[in-house]
């Protein structure tokens, strides 16, 4: 049929609402719709479809037949139709050279996007092959997982310590989340110590676990623990939430970029007066590297409770402090000298080396935790 003027003039919303309902019906019965439909995720639908499309659609036609469909009156009709049909072809031809220019240039451009989709594609395919084998080298998870659930339960008493033990040494911080303006958050809870320790204490806490097992381990004792990363459970509660953040035996498994970014969450989420705790192991100890940073395969770096605490001011906290825990029992140290009679020694001699065997025993047998401790400000 020839062109109508339509009652209301084109406009894009219009145009693209037309399109939208067009996609939606799919394929016309008995008939294929004039431009092939480009599906999200349709492994045809690419730039190639998308040119084949533009090429069918790039001329512009003018031609039509002219013929009226009243049998009686077409005599009469047909000729006036053809002679306004011959009268307005200067017009229409020029606005159809300039359409078909038109047409010529956007299919030059779609041809070219097309095509720079379709490389970004497959470089971004090779991206992602990269980055699953880069981060499968860090994924500890499907070993683990793999075990017998008693297997893996025998491998944290011995490495991290017994339920009971774990709860005692938490113990220490349990001052610092009383009275505290939100639910507690405890990351990387584990088999749940802290979390029942808190319940105990009528104190408003949930967990979040990486390990399904452990998981599974503390929902069985009753706990609300979500099973999601660090990073991932502090953007999921909403800012200026939560009363405390502790992180036991956490942030040496982060790479140093989440380390950060953990920082500057937990100081988002946490209300005014809200308190961050985090536990890790001692560096300043240098048996600390051999006793316990090369025992878990996951530990990503060891970082130094001076640089952390700095670390932890410049996201905004207040009150910071660091707390040494976790003493070398007395056999692991240097014994203590005996008397400067027995050794041959000068009170003086005996008292210069009494402090280097002290010296020795705080750079290498000092507290092996330590926790930094700090407060979000009013």
């Amino acid at each position: 049929m020839p062109f109508t003027i339509p009652e209301e003039p084109f406009t894009i919303e219009g145009i693209m609402r037309s399109l939208e309902e067009q996609f939606e019906a799919g394929p016309r019965a008995k008939s294929e719709p004039t431009v092939p439909v480009v599906r999200q995720g349709d492994p045809q639908g690419d730039g190639a479809r998308l040119r084949q499309a533009a090429e069918r659609l790039k001329r512009v036609q003018a031609e039509y037949r002219i013929r009226s469909h009243r049998p009686v009156l077409r005599r009469l009709i047909d000729p006036v139709k053809k002679f306004v049909h011959w009268a307005s072809r200067p017009y229409v031809d020029h606005v159809m050279e300039r359409q078909a220019l038109f047409n010529e240039a956007a299919l030059a451009l779609i041809d070219h996007l097309s095509r720079r989709l379709d490389d970004e594609r497959d470089r971004a395919a090779r991206i992602e092959e990269r980055l699953g084998e880069l981060f499968g080298r860090y994924d500890l998870r499907p070993f683990f997982e793999s075990l017998p659930w008693t297997d893996r339960l025998a491998l944290t008493d011995r490495f991290r310590g017994p339920f009971e033990e774990i709860r005692g040494r938490h113990h220490a911080y349990l001052e610092r989340f009383r009275n505290r303006p939100g639910q507690i958050l405890d990351i990387g809870c584990g088999r749940g110590e802290f979390l029942e320790m808190l319940r105990g204490e009528e104190i408003e806490a949930w967990g979040c676990e990486i390990e399904h097992g452990m998981v599974e381990a503390a929902r069985g004792r009753g706990l609300h623990v979500r099973e999601m990363d660090a990073l991932t459970a502090l953007r999921s509660v909403e800012a200026d939430s939560l009363g405390g953040v502790f992180a036991a035996q956490v942030i040496e498994h982060l790479f140093p970029a989440e380390a950060l970014a953990l920082l500057r969450l937990a100081f988002e989420k946490l209300a005014p007066g809200g308190v961050l705790v985090l536990e890790t192991l001692n560096p300043q100890t240098l048996a600390v590297l051999a006793k316990s940073y090369y025992r878990d395969l996951d530990h990503k770096q060891a970082i130094d409770p001076d640089y952390l605490a700095e670390l932890i001011r410049l996201v905004g906290f207040e009150q910071v402090e660091i707390l040494k825990t976790m003493p070398f029992a007395e056999g692991e140290r240097l014994p203590a000298l005996p008397e400067p009679e027995t050794l041959g020694l000068s009170p003086a001699a005996h008292q210069r080396l009494a402090s280097i065997f002290e010296r020795l025993n705080r750079l290498l047998w000092d507290a092996q935790d330590y926790s930094v401790t700090a407060v979000k400000p009013g």
